[in-house]
């Protein structure tokens, strides 16, 4: 079959000819070399509207399709691109829910005998922007890459790009729950932002102008900022310790249960920050606000999520 097809008076090229065509062809998805260099009885087309041709003499021959192998699959592409976009605004979401809206004040601090690892949330939020956009820029990088032909991205087998020859980074259904629940979070706390104005700080802090606010997700549970923050770190989670992320495929948590500790070691912390402060906010403002805090907590029963906690 194959020698009928190369000996045919419409693919009668060069010997020489084919076997650049071939490399043309191939590319972008590493046909093996050998193949290229080896005396095969296919036909080494030389151009690209040639692959389709070939392909299924090919398939017939080999037992798999040329042209998956050699043509890059444009909906891997886009879906590549999709996971680019989504990374890139759970990271500007990150930013947001991360940033300070008001400095803390020198005095007014409380819940300072906490433990000092439950004290550093603020730092820990600063330390999730680092990690999370060297994550994106890396995610960027590898894309990128995955735009150049082989024998280009060959050459660079040492890049720290990626750590592995034929990762699997891809979008996956529970990344894009995790940028749902990301970008979710980062809008409630951006919500208590403004809900609270001047009073909210990272730091735990009574100023002179406190006042009880019960407004907007306040009417729902007491501390929504909190609530922000865990699904924030969910999505997190989800969207980078999960199979398909940069860094369970590519980066330092390729080792098989390595993602696992981080996510519970990660989620075991901010329940233990959540917790103690919202208890310690609770205690500090009903020594501020007695009677009309009673009514607010009485009719307001839930810290975190209603009907569960």
């Amino acid at each position: 079959m194959f020698s009928t097809l190369h000996r045919s008076p419409a693919f009668r090229i060069p010997t020489e000819v084919c076997h650049k065509g071939l490399r043309l062809c191939s590319a972008w998805q590493h046909v093996p070399y050998f193949l290229l260099r080896s005396n095969t009885p296919f036909p080494k087309l030389p151009i690209l509207r040639f692959c389709w041709a070939s392909s299924a003499a090919y398939k017939y021959h080999y037992g798999f399709s040329l042209v998956k192998a050699a043509v890059p699959d444009p909906s891997l592409l886009t879906m590549s691109l999709l996971r680019l976009s989504l990374v890139l605004v759970q990271a500007v979401s990150n930013q947001l829910a991360c940033t300070p809206p008001n400095p803390t004040p020198s005095k007014g601090r409380y819940h300072t005998d906490e433990m000092y690892i439950l004290q550093i949330a603020p730092t820990i939020f600063k330390i999730h922007q680092i990690i999370l956009w060297a994550c994106t820029a890396l995610e960027t990088l590898y894309y990128l890459q995955t735009l150049l032909p082989a024998h280009i991205v060959s050459a660079y087998s040492a890049s720290p790009v990626c750590l592995v020859s034929q990762p699997s980074v891809r979008t996956t259904p529970l990344f894009v729950i995790g940028v749902l629940a990301a970008v979710l979070g980062t809008y409630i706390r951006v919500d208590c932002f403004k809900a609270l104005g001047e009073l909210f700080t990272f730091d735990l802090t009574v100023l002179p102008t406190h006042k009880l606010v019960t407004k907007r997700f306040y009417a729902y549970v007491r501390h929504p900022a909190y609530t922000g923050s865990i699904l924030l770190v969910a999505g997190l989670a989800f969207s980078h310790l999960s199979e398909g992320s940069w860094l369970t495929e590519c980066g330092p948590l390729r080792k098989p249960g390595s993602a696992i500790v981080v996510w519970a070691a990660w989620w075991i912390w901010t329940l233990a920050v959540g917790l103690s402060r919202a208890d310690a906010e609770d205690k500090q403002m009903r020594k501020l606000f007695q009677g009309e805090w009673d009514t607010y907590a009485a009719n307001v029963p839930w810290w975190f999520f209603p009907g569960l906690i």
